[in-house]
């Protein structure tokens, strides 16, 4: 019979680990990109490949307590939890959502030696990490742990059930405009409130696209690779919607200098017009 306290310690463990993921992403970010970005497929403050990372790291502390072993077989069992999800996210949403094709040493994209390494630090420093965890939940009554397990389990079901049917409607969308790219179809920017829409106009049918929760998505995933990348170029470069650092990957704006030049080429060539966005796609 399975012990509802263990059960709940454990559901909290990941949660916490994984919210700890969730703020590493976000700091990482800011750090970076100077920008605060939810890095998370969810829409809550989750990154849950962090907590099924832990709870990887924490089962391999009961077979060893050496850290150089952590540090190894923490960093091998996380790139391969990290390629799997790549491949499987891959196969039932239809797109890649991050690629570590320009680091070295990398794996098809899907995993790289600077995750390899920064996975094994954590693995090595799960040990006291886990102490720190378990005095945290000790702090909540136990009595309690079970309800709030409970409720944290079902708040995460709604939001991955919702976020799966975002990706579900966007990939549908793009799946609609890549047919129908030989035609010619306006972008029109409507507003709902204080949120911007995109929608388009297909033949005698109307579609919304880009919605606040897809943009989120594509802010999160600056490496977004769909199956229908070329309607989502399409629909990329013809858009004014502000995608942030999606957009910048996909196009990013040139300097003054090379707008001079860009100009000065075009007057020679006779041109009215010119591209003011060079293609920076991975």
């Amino acid at each position: 019979m399975i012990d509802l306290n263990v059960a709940a310690n454990i559901v909290l463990t990941f949660f916490i680990f994984s919210f700890g993921g969730w703020l590493f992403e976000g700091a990482l970010s800011l750090f970076r990109d100077h920008e605060v970005v939810n890095r998370g497929f969810l829409n809550g403050p989750l990154c849950p490949i962090y907590g099924a990372g832990a709870m990887l790291f924490i089962i391999l502390t009961h077979w060893t307590d050496r850290p150089l072993e952590l540090f190894f077989f923490g960093g091998l069992f996380a790139c391969m939890l990290e390629y799997f999800t790549s491949y499987l996210m891959e196969k039932i949403y239809k797109a890649r959502w991050w690629d570590y094709s320009h680091y070295p040493f990398n794996i098809n994209g899907r995993v790289c030696l600077a995750g390899f390494l920064v996975f094994g630090l954590f693995s090595s420093l799960m040990p006291f990490m886990k102490r720190g965890i378990d005095w945290l939940i000790g702090l909540i009554p136990w009595n309690l742990h079970i309800y709030i397990a409970a409720i944290l389990l079902v708040i995460f079901i709604i939001d991955f059930a919702y976020s799966n049917h975002v990706i579900a409607k966007f990939n549908r969308s793009l799946s609609k405009i890549q047919k129908q790219l030989t035609a010619q179809f306006p972008l029109n920017i409507i507003n709902k409130g204080k949120r911007k829409y995109l929608r388009l106009k297909l033949g005698d049918k109307q579609i919304t696209i880009l919605t606040w929760q897809q943009r989120r998505l594509l802010s999160a995933f600056p490496g977004f690779q769909s199956k229908y990348d070329k309607a989502l170029n399409e629909l990329v470069s013809n858009s004014s919607t502000k995608l942030s650092k999606f957009q910048k990957n996909r196009f990013k704006p040139i300097s003054q200098k090379e707008l001079n030049a860009a100009r000065a080429k075009a007057k020679r060539e006779g041109k009215k017009h010119i591209d003011i966005r060079k293609s920076n796609k991975f």
